[in-house]
Order: C-alpha cells, then sequence, then structure tokens
C-alpha cells in the first residue's frame, strides 16, 4: 500500500501575513513499488486512442457481476502487451512507421490511416503483406510473419459506385470538419467540445508547480488609465508601460540590434503576461443571464477562407449504359475559388477532368489530364487556393484533439444553437433526398438490417472467457448504437408523416408502422387495452416502464431469454415506442403468439415449460415471488413474472418476453383509495374489463362472487407516516411501480437488519449458555472431573452442533423479522401480481397478506427511510444538484419516483441551507406540469404553424407581454386592412373571456379524468378542439399549469397568475426555465440574448424556433467486466490503496474502450478518477492530460452545460493551476461560473467552491481587488448553506483576511482573522492546530496594524518626513495558494508514517474477515467493506455496513 505524502494538514493555511516559513512536502514512495506507465496522447502516429493509461492486455479471467470483489487481485493476470512498430508505404508518400499491438484488427490500422493527417483523404485501398492481402477482421497477431519492423504497403483499390459516393462523402467531411454544423443540427453523431476553444488550446502536459512557485505577471483590462502603479511590494504592475515601451523621438539613432533586442525582450514579458479580466457577466451581483456565450466562437476559424466553392454531383448522371460499358461510376461538377467549372469523371481507377460543359455531354478525359486516385489529390492538382486553404485546415483537423474528431455513440442534441448561414452543399443535399426515404425501408426484404436477428445474434455469441466477453459486448453494443439510430430516424419519419402506416384507415393518434424492420407504435389507448388502467395516460406511461424492465431482464443476461430490442422516443409532443420485429409475430393473430401470460389481464393464462424454466432463473435476481393463479376456468397456472409479461416463441425458435412494464412491485402509495375498489370492483363493469365491451358470457354463481369479494377487494395497510402525507393518492393511471434502486435499497436494508437480528440472537444465546454453565458449575462444588481425550472431543462435536443450532435458529428469527421468502436464508422477494384485481390466486388468504404486506413495507421505507436520506445527502452537501436534471438523477438514485417531488420539496421550505434544492424543485414542477401541457398543444400543431406555435407558447409561458399576438403562417395570404381587424379582434376577447378559457379548462380536465383522457391529448391536460394555438393566452396556460400541478403532484402554488409571479415569489430564473423545458420537449431556439422583461415586445418570434430534436430514452448493454474492475477500484481508493486503484483503473479504462470505443461516457469516468489519481500523487502533467480527456467526453456525451461537465471544468481548473496553467485554469473557473449562472443562479452552494477558487487564484498573482469580490460572494452563500459557525465560513474569514492584509487593510483583515479564530476556537478547541495557526496569524495582523497605526500617527503630527518602516507583507506564494485550493475541493493529504500504515492495514484486513464471516452465518453475500481514512473525499458513493459492534461480533463468533 502506498500513501502520498505531501504537506501536512496543519500547514496548509499558512497565513501569507506571517513570515515566510514555507515547507515542501516529499513524497514517499514503498521501495517495491514503482511508477506505472504514465498516459500519453498517440498523436505521433496518428493512432485513436484506445487506451492512454495502459499498455497491458487481460489474459486471464476478470471477477464477473457475481464475484468476489475481494478477489480480484488472485483473478487478474496482466501481461506486457508489447507494442512493436510497423512501417507502412503509401504510394507518393515517404514510408513511416506506426505503433500498433499484437491484439489490433487490421481494420484498426484502416481507421489509423484514415484519420492520420497524410492519409486522410483515402477511403478505397487495401493493406497487404508480404504480397498478400491482409483481412480487415483479422489480428495482426494472427498474420503469419507480422513483426517489428514489417512493411506494410497500401494498394489503392478499384472504385465501384458505391465506394466512389463514400469517397465523395469522406471528402465532404474533411472540408467541413472544422465547422460545427452537424454538431448544432444534430446529425451523424456529431457533438459539441468547447474546452480547448475556452482556453485558447493553451493546456499543454508541460511545466510543473514544483519547480516554479513564482506568480506569473498578471494583466487586467478594468478600463483605467495606462498610469504606472506600484503594489505593497514595490514591484511595478504590468499595466505601467516597459522601459522599451516609453522610447520617445530622441532614441531615433538606436541601432538595429538594440531594436532586435527590445522586440525580443517585449515578446518574452508578453508571454508571461496572463490575461486574467473576468467577463461582466459572471462577475459577483451581475443580473444579466445571456445566452450567447454558451458557444464561443474562434475568430481564427472565422477568418479562414473555403478551400473550394462547389463540389456537387453533375446534372449528366447517371451514365448512359454506353458509358458504364466504359467504367464511368458518376460524374461530379466542381468549381473552384478561382471561379473556374471543370466536370469531373469518376471510373474505378480514379477521378479525371472530362470535356463537357453545362450543355455539352463529352465525358472523355480532357487531352493531358492525368487521373487522380483521390479527388483531394485532383483538386489540389487543378486549384492553387484548395491546395493552401486544405492543407491550412488539415493541419488545424490534425491538432485537434483526437476524442474531437471521433463521432459519439449515440446522438447528442443542444437547446440552443448559433444562427448560421444555410449555405451550399450540394453532398448533403443528395444525401437527403436520394436516400430510401419513403419506399424501400419500410417494406420488408428491401435491403434492410434484420435488428432482431443481429441483437438476438450477438446474444449468443461465446462469453466463457474474457476475450470472448469483450467482442460479444462490443457487438452488442454496436449492434444497439445503430438501431437507436434508426429508431430515432424512423420516429421522427412516422410523427412527420413520412413513413405510410399499416393501417392508415385509421385515425393518427391509432396507426402503426413498420419502417427499416422496426415497429413504431404512438402512446395512445389504441384498442382499450388500457381502459380500466388509466386510458391514455397509461397507454403514455406503459413505454417507460416497459424500457425499465427491458433494462432488468437485459442486465440479468440469462442465455436462451431475449428481449425486444426497445427505444422510446419522444418528438412533438408524441411519445413513439420502436421495436424490433418477432420472427413470424406478424403473421399469426396475438392469441396465437402469446404462449406464456395473459393478454386479457389473468381470464386466460398460458404458461410452458420452456418458458418457466428460463424464468425461473431471473426471479431471485429480479425479486420476484413464484405464484400461481386460476384462470376462469378454475385452473391454477404458476407463473414466475407478472401475469403481464408475455412470451412468444418466434419462428426463429427463440423465446422472447415483452410487455414488462409490470416487472416491479406496485406503488400502494398512489393506488386508488380503498372504498373506490371496492365500489369499483364489484361493479358490472370492471368484469367486463376481461373480455370485450358486452356484458360477460357467464353469469357468476354465487362461488365466484364470494372469490371476487375475497380476491378484489383489498385494504393496503398502509404505514400512519404515509396517510400522514396523504397517501394513498389517486393518480391518473393504475400501472405505477416502484424503481428499480428502491428495490434494492430496501434489500439491502432489510439485509442488514437480517445480520443484526442474527448477531444479536446468537449473542443472546451465547450468554444463556453461560449462565447456565455457570450455575452448573456453582452447584458442583469440591474438584472438578477429569475427562478424557474422548470426552473432549464429544464435548467439542456437542458445542459444534449447539453453534449450528442457534445459527439455523437465528437464521430462521430473522429470516420471519424481515419477510424473507424462504425461512432458512435471506431471499427479499415480491410479488407484482398481489395489487391486480380480479386475480384468483392460488394460495391462502396468509399468504396473500403476508405478500401485500411486503410492498406496503416497500411504500413505508421510501417515505421513512429514502425521503429522509435525501434530504440529509442534501443537508450534508453529500448532494448537490445543479439543475432539475441532476435532481431527477439524485432522486432516482435513492428510488423515489419524480410523482413524489411534491411531497419532498415542501419538507425544504423551511431549511435554509435548502433553499438551492427547494428551487430546482419548485422549478421542476412547473417544468413538469408546462411540459404535460405542451405536449397535447404541439400535437395539435400542423407542420406550417410548428414554429409560430411554439414561440407562442414560450412567449405565454415566459414573457411579460399580457396578449401576445402571434403571428400566423397564413398572414400573407390576408390583407393588411383584415390584419388589423384580426388583431382587434384578437385583443378584445382575451380579458373578457378569462373566466370562460378556465371552465372550458376545467371542464376539459374533468372529461379527461372521467373518461381516461379524449383521443389525442396523450394523457395530458389538452386544449380544447374549438380553442384554436394561436387563442392561448398567458392566463389560460399558467392556469392549466396551476392544476396540472396540484392533480399530478398535489403542489398548490398559491397566488401566481403569471411567470413574473413566479420568479418574485420563489425566486426563480427565466432563462433557467427556457433552458430545462428546451431539454426536455426536444425544442432548439436561436443563441442570443432574450429580453424576458420586456413588456413592449414579444420575447420569442418564429425565427428563435430552429428545430425540434427528438428525446430518446433506450437500454444500452453494459459492459459488465469493466464496470467491475471500476467498482473495485474505487473500493481500492476508499481503503488508500492509491497505485493499486490506478492499476485497476487503467484495466477499467481498456476494457470500456474494448467495448463502446474512445468516446462513452463510462470512459470519461475512468479519465476523471486516473486525473485524481494522478494529481494525488503529483503528477499534475498526467493529471491534466487525463482530466481534458474526461471533460472533452463528458461535454461530447452529456451536453456542454451539463452538470458533471462544469464539474469536470472544475477539476481541469485545478489541474491546470498545479501546473502553473494560470490563465487557463481561470477560463475554466469563469466558464464553469457562468454555466452554474445559467442552469441555476448565483444562489447556490457551488457558486461559493468556484468564487473560492476564482478568488484564490486571483490572489495568487496578486489581483486583490478582484478577488475581493469574489471571496465576499463565497462568504455570504457559504455562511447561508453552510452556517455562520461552520467550518467553511471560517475558511473564506482566513481568506479574506489574507486578501485584505497583503492590500495593507489590516483593520479588515483583523476582523476576519478575529472570525476565523472565533470559531476554530467553537469547532476544534484552544489546542488545535488550526486554532493555534489563527491565533498566530492575529497576532502577526494586529502588530502590524499597530506599527502602521503608530507611523501614520507620527506622519500626523510631525509632517511627512518620518520615515516608513517596512511592513512585513509577503506576497502570496503559489503553493500556499494550491494547498488552500487543494482544501477547498476537498483533495487532503495526510501524512502517515509507516506505522500508521501498518495500522490501517491490519484494520482492514481485520474487518474484511469479519464481514466474510458474518455473511457466511447469513449465507448471504458479504457485506460491504467498511471505510477506513479516506485520502480523498471525493467520490466516496460506497455504501455503508450494518451497525454491528466488533465486539459482538466476536461475541458471536467465538
Amino acid at each position: 500500500m502506498t500513501v502520498n505524502v505531501n504537506v501536512p494538514e496543519e500547514q496548509l493555511q499558512e497565513s501569507d501575513c506571517e513570515p515566510v516559513q514555507q515547507s515542501n512536502g516529499t513524497q514517499v514512495v514503498s521501495e517495491d513499488e514503482t511508477t506505472t506507465t504514465t498516459s500519453s496522447d498517440n498523436h505521433n502516429n496518428g493512432k485513436t486512442p484506445k487506451d492512454d493509461a495502459t499498455n497491458k492486455e487481460i489474459v486471464e479471467k476478470s471477477p464477473t457481476a457475481s464475484g468476489d470483489k475481494s478477489s480480484i487481485d488472485q483473478e487478474l493476470i496482466v501481461i506486457q502487451e508489447n507494442l512493436y512498430p510497423i512501417k507502412i508505404l503509401v504510394p507518393g508518400m515517404e514510408p513511416f512507421e506506426v505503433q500498433v499491438s499484437p491484439q489490433e484488427l487490421v481494420q484498426e490500422l484502416h481507421q489509423l490511416l484514415k484519420d492520420r493527417e497524410g492519409t486522410c483523404h483515402r477511403t478505397c485501398f487495401k493493406l497487404q503483406f508480404n504480397g498478400n492481402t491482409m483481412d480487415n477482421f483479422c489480428e495482426l497477431k494472427n498474420i503469419e510473419g507480422m513483426k517489428e519492423g514489417s512493411e506494410v504497403r497500401l494498394v489503392d483499390e478499384m472504385y465501384s459506385v458505391r465506394e466512389a459516393r463514400l469517397h465523395v462523402r469522406h471528402v465532404r467531411d474533411l472540408l467541413h470538419s472544422l465547422d460545427n454544423v452537424d454538431a448544432h443540427h444534430g446529425s451523424d453523431c456529431s457533438s459539441l467540445c468547447y474546452v480547448n476553444l475556452v482556453t485558447d488550446n493553451d493546456i499543454s502536459t508541460d511545466g510543473n508547480l514544483s519547480n516554479n512557485t513564482a506568480a506569473p505577471t498578471v494583466s487586467i483590462n478594468n478600463n483605467s488609465s495606462n498610469k504606472q502603479q506600484t503594489d505593497n511590494s514595490g514591484r511595478t504592475s504590468p499595466e505601467s508601460p516597459t522601459p522599451a515601451a516609453t522610447d520617445n523621438n530622441d532614441n531615433k539613432k538606436t541601432t538595429e540590434h538594440k531594436r532586435r533586442r527590445r522586440a525580443g525582450d517585449q515578446q518574452a514579458t508578453n508571454e508571461n503576461i496572463v490575461d486574467c479580466t473576468p467577463p461582466d457577466y459572471i462577475m459577483p451581483g451581475a443580473k444579466d443571464r445571456i445566452v450567447t456565450p454558451i458557444h464561443p466562437t474562434s475568430s481564427e476559424l472565422m477568418r479562414m477562407d473555403s478551400c473550394i466553392k462547389v463540389v456537387c454531383m453533375s446534372q449528366w448522371n447517371p451514365p448512359p449504359g454506353g458509358r458504364l460499358l466504359h467504367g464511368d461510376l458518376i460524374y461530379l461538377c466542381v468549381v473552384t475559388n478561382e471561379q473556374k467549372r471543370y466536370h469531373i469523371t469518376c471510373n474505378p481507377r480514379g477521378f479525371y477532368v472530362n470535356q463537357t460543359d453545362m450543355d455539352t455531354f463529352n465525358p472523355k478525359q480532357v487531352p493531358g489530364a492525368q487521373p487522380f486516385h483521390s479527388l483531394i489529390d485532383l483538386l489540389n492538382h487543378l486549384s492553387p487556393s484548395f491546395k493552401r486553404n486544405f492543407a491550412i485546415l488539415n493541419r488545424k483537423r490534425f491538432n485537434r484533439h483526437p476524442f474531437e474528431r471521433i463521432a459519439t455513440p449515440f446522438q447528442v442534441n443542444c437547446w440552443t444553437a448559433p444562427e448560421t448561414p444555410h449555405e451550399v452543399d450540394h453532398v448533403r443535399a443528395e444525401d437527403t433526398f436520394s436516400s430510401r426515404l419513403i419506399v424501400e425501408e419500410h417494406l420488408p426484404g428491401q435491403n434492410t438490417r434484420d435488428w432482431n436477428e443481429e441483437i438476438s445474434g450477438t446474444r449468443e455469441l461465446p462469453r466463457t472467457t474474457l476475450p470472448e466477453r469483450l467482442i460479444r459486448e462490443r457487438a452488442m453494443f454496436k449492434v444497439h448504437s445503430d438501431f437507436v439510430a434508426a429508431a430515432t430516424r424512423g420516429a421522427v419519419l412516422c410523427v412527420d408523416g413520412n413513413v405510410m402506416a399499416i393501417n392508415p384507415g385509421d385515425a393518427k393518434n391509432m396507426r402503426m408502422y413498420i419502417w427499416n424492420n422496426i415497429f413504431f407504435s404512438l402512446g395512445f389507448d389504441v384498442r382499450d387495452h388500457y381502459k380500466d388502467y388509466g386510458g391514455h395516460h397509461a397507454a403514455f406511461y406503459a413505454p417507460s416502464a416497459d424500457l425499465n424492465g427491458v433494462k432488468a431482464y437485459g442486465a440479468l443476461d440469462i442465455e436462451g431469454l431475449n428481449v425486444l430490442g426497445t427505444a422510446v422516443v419522444d418528438y412533438k409532443g408524441y411519445r413513439v415506442t420502436a421495436q424490433t420485429i418477432i420472427p413470424g409475430i406478424l403473421e399469426r393473430e396475438q392469441e396465437q403468439s402469446v404462449v406464456y401470460g395473459s393478454i386479457d389481464f389473468g381470464k386466460t393464462i398460458r404458461t410452458t415449460d420452456e418458458f418457466l424454466k428460463l424464468l425461473s432463473k431471473t426471479t431471485k435476481p429480479m425479486h420476484i415471488i413464484p405464484h400461481s393463479i386460476k384462470d376462469a376456468k378454475s385452473e391454477s397456472i404458476s407463473l414466475q413474472s407478472s401475469i403481464e409479461c408475455k412470451g412468444i416463441h418466434g419462428n426463429d425458435k427463440r423465446h422472447y418476453i415483452l410487455d414488462l412494464q409490470k416487472s416491479f412491485p406496485p406503488d400502494v402509495n398512489f393506488l386508488p383509495p380503498p372504498e373506490e375498489d371496492v365500489v369499483t370492483s364489484s361493479s358490472s363493469s370492471e368484469v367486463s374489463k376481461f373480455g370485450e365491451k358486452t356484458a360477460p358470457e357467464i353469469v357468476e354463481s354465487e362461488e365466484d362472487k364470494e372469490r371476487k369479494k375475497k380476491f378484489s377487494r383489498w385494504q393496503p395497510m398502509l404505514a400512519p407516516e404515509c396517510i400522514q402525507m396523504g397517501f394513498p393518492r389517486k393518480h391518473r393511471h393504475r400501472l405505477l411501480t416502484h424503481r428499480p434502486e428502491l428495490v434494492e435499497a430496501f434489500v439491502e436494508h432489510a439485509y442488514h437488519v437480517f445480520v443484526c437480528h442474527c448477531t444479536t440472537k446468537i449473542v443472546s444465546y451465547r450468554n444463556t449458555e453461560k449462565q447456565q454453565q455457570q450455575q452448573i458449575g456453582s452447584s458442583e462444588s469440591g474438584d472438578p472431573p477429569t475427562t478424557t481425550e474422548e470426552e473432549k472431543m464429544k464435548s467439542a462435536s456437542e458445542s459444534s452442533a449447539l453453534v449450528a443450532r442457534w445459527q439455523e435458529d437465528a437464521v430462521r428469527s430473522a429470516a420471519k423479522l424481515v419477510g424473507s421468502y424462504r425461512d432458512d436464508e435471506f431471499d427479499i422477494r415480491f410479488n407484482p401480481d398481489i395489487f391486480s384485481p380480479g386475480l384468483n390466486f392460488d394460495q391462502s388468504d396468509e399468504q396473500v397478506e403476508q405478500e401485500r404486506r411486503m410492498i406496503c413495507d416497500l411504500a413505508r421505507f421510501l417515505i421513512n427511510n429514502q425521503i429522509p436520506t435525501f434530504i440529509k445527502d442534501c443537508l450534508d452537501h453529500v448532494s448537490a444538484p445543479l439543475d432539475g436534471a441532476a435532481l431527477t438523477k439524485a432522486l432516482h438514485d435513492k428510488g423515489i419516483g419524480m410523482r413524489y417531488l411534491g411531497k419532498v420539496i415542501p419538507l425544504m421550505k423551511e431549511s435554509r441551507p435548502l433553499q438551492h434544492v427547494y428551487k430546482i424543485g419548485i422549478l421542476e414542477i412547473l417544468l413538469r406540469s408546462a411540459k404535460h401541457v405542451m405536449r397535447p398543444y404541439m400535437q395539435h400543431l400542423d407542420q406550417m404553424s410548428v414554429a409560430h406555435g411554439t414561440s407562442h407558447f414560450f412567449n405565454c409561458l415566459l414573457g411579460t407581454l399580457s396578449t401576445p399576438v402571434p403571428s400566423r403562417p397564413d398572414d400573407q395570404l390576408i390583407s393588411k386592412k383584415k390584419k388589423k381587424l384580426r388583431g382587434k379582434n384578437r385583443s378584445a376577447p382575451s380579458s373578457s373571456n378569462n373566466n370562460a378559457s378556465g371552465n372550458v379548462t376545467t371542464q376539459a380536465t374533468a372529461a379527461s379524468a372521467n373518461n381516461g383522457g379524449a383521443i389525442g391529448t396523450n394523457g395530458q391536460v389538452a386544449t380544447s378542439p374549438q380553442l384554436p394555438w394561436y387563442r392561448f393566452t398567458p392566463e389560460m396556460l399558467w392556469e392549466k399549469i396551476t392544476i396540472e400541478a396540484k392533480e399530478y403532484y398535489d403542489f398548490v402554488i398559491e397566488d401566481c397568475s403569471g411567470i413574473d409571479d413566479v420568479v418574485e415569489k420563489y425566486g426563480l430564473q427565466k432563462i433557467s426555465f427556457l433552458r430545462r423545458i428546451c431539454q426536455v420537449m426536444g425544442v432548439q431556439i436561436q443563441t442570443r440574448d432574450y429580453a424576458f422583461d420586456s413588456k413592449n415586445k414579444a420575447v420569442f418570434v418564429e425565427e428563435d424556433i430552429i428545430r425540434l430534436f427528438p428525446i430518446v430514452k433506450h437500454a444500452p448493454p453494459r459492459a459488465s467486466d469493466a464496470a467491475q474492475f471500476f467498482s473495485s477500484a474505487q473500493t481500492k481508493v476508499q481503503q488508500g490503496a492509491i497505485r493499486e486503484a490506478f492499476e485497476l483503473f487503467s484495466e477499467s479504462l481498456n476494457l470500456y474502450t474494448n467495448v463502446y470505443g474512445a468516446v462513452h461516457v463510462e470512459i470519461s469516468s475512468c479519465y476523471r478518477q486516473l486525473a485524481r489519481l494522478h494529481y494525488m500523487m503529483s503528477e499534475h502533467s498526467e493529471a491534466i492530460s487525463s482530466q481534458l480527456k474526461a471533460v472533452i467526453l463528458t461535454e461530447r456525451c452529456l451536453g456542454v452545460d451539463n452538470s458533471s461537465t462544469i464539474c469536470d471544468l472544475m477539476n481541469l481548473a485545478l489541474y491546470c493551476f498545479a501546473s502553473q496553467k494560470i490563465s487557463a485554469s481561470l477560463k475554466l473557473l469563469y466558464r464553469a461560473r457562468y454555466l452554474i449562472l445559467l442552469a441555476h443562479g448565483s444562489d447556490h452552494p457551488e457558486i461559493a467552491l468556484v468564487d473560492s477558487n476564482i478568488g484564490l487564484v486571483l490572489h495568487g498573482v496578486q489581483e486583490y481587488d478582484l478577488s475581493l469580490k469574489f471571496l465576499d460572494e463565497a462568504l455570504k452563500i457559504n455562511e447561508k448553506y453552510h452556517g455562520e459557525n461552520s467550518h467553511k465560513a471560517a475558511l473564506s474569514h482566513h481568506l479574506l483576511a489574507r486578501a485584505h492584509s497583503c492590500k495593507g487593510e489590516f483593520r479588515m483583515a483583523l476582523t476576519h482573522e478575529k472570525e476565523t479564530f472565533k470559531l476554530y476556537k467553537t469547532l476544534y478547541g484552544e489546542k488545535h492546530d488550526k486554532t493555534k495557526e489563527s491565533a498566530e496569524c492575529l497576532r502577526h495582523l494586529t502588530e502590524q496594524a499597530v506599527t502602521l497605526q503608530r507611523t501614520m500617527n507620527e506622519i500626523y503630527k510631525n509632517g511627512s518626513t518620518v520615515s516608513f518602516p517596512p511592513l512585513q507583507i509577503t506576497a502570496p506564494s503559489m503553493q500556499s495558494v494550491l494547498d488552500l485550493m487543494n482544501i477547498m475541493n476537498g483533495i487532503i493529504f495526510i501524512p502517515l508514517s509507516q506505522k500508521e500504515l501498518d495500522a490501517i492495514r491490519k484494520e482492514v484486513l481485520k474487518q474484511q474477515e469479519l464481514k466474510q464471516i458474518t455473511a457466511a452465518v447469513g449465507k448471504m453475500k458479504t457485506a460491504n467493506e467498511q471505510q477506513t481514512p479516506a485520502i480523498s473525499s471525493g467520490d466516496s458513493n460506497n455504501k455503508t455496513t450494518p451497525a454491528i459492534t466488533s465486539e459482538q461480533q466476536e461475541d458471536a463468533l467465538d
């Protein structure tokens, strides 16, 4: 075990006002351990990085998901991968070498050459070795003779029409590789990345703070005059002119040598200047929240000239029959920057200029024209401008980070995009209109992919060894990402009306589609399937719940059991479910297809032994109780899942399960009240849901009525806490289930109770036995009888049998206590059907009540444990969500559904430290209520009115204008006179019909509730059909939002009739509201600064709505082995084994890269952890390199303004400052502060952290005035959210005292340092080191203040002839600033001796042994390892262990 030992903690707060006593800490590493290989960018060979942290290959098995984490060291065997160079021979180029791995595929070598600067324009080629063509899917180690120094020759291949079109497309991509057009438009899996643009590419991996602690020169643009200024240290500020800059006309005779030397000195000075001017919009106190800085621009890229004007397909395409026989493939037309037009022919050998013009077709080669295999080479030959500009473009493209050039696995859309001119792009136009859009892709057998076969086939790949699992998971992820892309495109086409429905005669909301072998259905109750479960509301929710079931069953990965490829797409207010098609399901009726489960809610139930055997493997991990249900014929049918789960035997002999929306326990907190259920269940209409709408055919007997009364009438025994919070509440549908995270948390909690009870019980048995032995011993006085060896062995055997009996009794007692499914072991399960009405369970009443009680206990656990735990995490700042998305994730991690938002948020209202979460929760309630209103509103918009209607909705939602008049697409068809008349009519009824509109809304809501939702409302409060979208008013909208918040979330919005009232009452930001609603509704708006408070003009116009993008939910496959390594590495970090954790994170990164490719959010997590470990080991350059990759991947995979991106930016800023990249550090911090202001505002604890970092950096570069502004703001926020008597407040006071003392303002410094001393004394006592340091600093400041005051008194008394004694003001050292930044960011270096390390190691081993023995008693999984002193306070997400004392455990196991 190695622990980084750095500056002792008591020295980290050394004040700059004290005499300099800086002590540089040293790093102590065990002698038998060496530094691991450092990360590096594979830029030298142009190779896409696969693993920058290690060059190792795993050759033995890795710990599986069910394996023991503690055995990872025994199971992991690694060998060196032995990279070696090979030489690439390219025609027309000098040979060059690349580093390759024996495990690389030849296809990866192809990609390497396509990404290399000199060969990027080649697409149609093959690689040959020793004259033999290399198979693209063959590993290099399997090629005979391949070794170090081998020569691989690139050979151009013959073009086909397909290859020629791909080549032209590749040329287009190269020409547009530096712009963000595709990323803004959300195409081709392009996404945005701004970290290098924000820092002006100032981040590099050289330099280390430990080598140079001098403060750099600072440049501040504060719009002040350039007069010479001198700071307290007597140093000339950088704003004053240098001697070289003060030359006058008398120096004209200066020699050329002197001028050059001065110029060189000036340039060197400018290079050391740090521009740390903060933008006005991020300064503390700034009120304006502008949008434009979210997309920074590069002036260098804007100045770049285009390479060519036009590259397009010629109008003479396709080649006539005669020319086809001559080899012509396609014709191109090119217009260069020199205004020359060329017509180009592509034949199998390449491209050449022909004799065709606009009027004459002559495809023959121009005399003397030279053919080129690459179009780029031909254009270089034809146009000098293209040759020059393309070389510049290609060089800039290659200088970008490789992660910026690789496509993301899933499309990431941004809610705002800048206005860019729509330029001519003929390749894009042809791709749009020549694709198989209307006909082929939705007809079976027309050269489309069989998604079901690909998804199911990849799941059947071998998975015995680790290499096999890697190949399998890589194939699964690739197919899944392709399926999601195709499903997203198909869903958009279906909603836009570009795909023909398979039932075109039905209403639009009832149509179904098949496109590209994918089945699409809309979220409506088409055939009254969910009539008694909520109608359209249930149908809208069912796909999301089904997707959760697909995730759960897919993650189990049971061999032989298949789930459908599923994606849920929300677009234009519609919910579209995309699913793969089971072979043969379209050829027969549903009744004939389903061989397991029920399609009529239990009237008829089917099952097969094959499905029972497969699903029996899922019951324990899914926590499902196998149960039997009697059908209408009173036949008992066994089920291993929910009755809604349907099993289908496909024509491909595979077993499929679908309709998994009830895979988890129902949420009884939101089931209808018991009295309503009684009425419903006993009415004749309740029976009809098992059949048709007509009366039942079978007359109920007395036995049937008694059975129905017995099993249909339930009275959930909710806990008093649930009833006190207003449960059970009637929801809009009855498909609500608990989240899987809640089930896992409940099982873990029950396991802790189980272990505690077992231990207590065994201790009780042992104590009783001791008392009995003592009583027997006291009754038998005299000498003890002698015992033989045989008697001793018999006594030991009896003792062992007694202990075994104790253990058995304890386990049975504990199992009964926690409600275990089995009485001899811990096994928590639930019956997902136990609250389904009308089902006749073939089991005793006691068992039914027990299963219902378990689900009620689960609902109680959510109220009593999870919600308080979430609030405590927020109070302790373990969880600090920045926006609604982060709040949603935090709640979901605790297993709390968003329907509980109206119950959770009011609990935080009176707590001052939780005001930021309270505001975010209020905004999320308003947002989701507005989303429910906007969905049906969007559905009623025709294609011509989408932009107008969306902008009008935003004006009604966020605008101050009381009566916004929308522009309509038919305005151009109406005369000016009619427009004025219509405007008058528009404004008149808006005020007079407010009551009427409210009545309409109320009636529509009531009708929707009574009838299960009107057709077309998508399960939401809908606009009345008689009310067109342009009649919508802010009063009507906010009335609907208020009703929706009350009905859906049980949250009352009082005294708020519009957005201005909401802003004033709750302190919300309009820009934050706009950002969130654009994100959740899939609306992209123009990047400009919106004037929300304008009362004379509408905020939004139709041009502000750029496009609508789909919101996609799917169930991606998981890299199981990589995740196991990652979890084990986190455990090692908790134990303090830094280097072992580094190795495991590196292996996890390698495995993730093998499965996901180079760009994925999980890979960013690995780089984030590696960067933190590098930093803790004082490897600052490597930390910057890894963290830069993490930021790039987070920006590209999650978004440029995601909360994870903000945290990564702050970490990168810290590492940059440690490497003396001061300018980059400040720019990153400014960027992070801006994004937080945009997402939430300045009233957030994270703002205090950012401001403290900014203040410290500015303090380090001696910009004290600016530093004080940020530190003052940090103090205010820390006092509000952490308390005035907290450690954070004390540290902020100390930072302010440092800054004031450096300015010579000793009175202010004394004031703040007194507060620091008082707080440390209260928190830690007088003898603590921090209190002593503060007292010493206070004494020093007092002396300086007294000295300064005496001097001033002497000046006033005797005049200005008195000489100043030198004040002891020391400029801040960069190391001391860095130490304080480490404390602020939760990184603490703890000095430990070897004796302490040994003690920690022994304690860890002891705890591990105790937990293993305790787990053996319960025959369950090993409890999580208990945390030891942590080296880093970040990323501590490990679960806690049961509260059992070590004495109890030792007594129990004695």
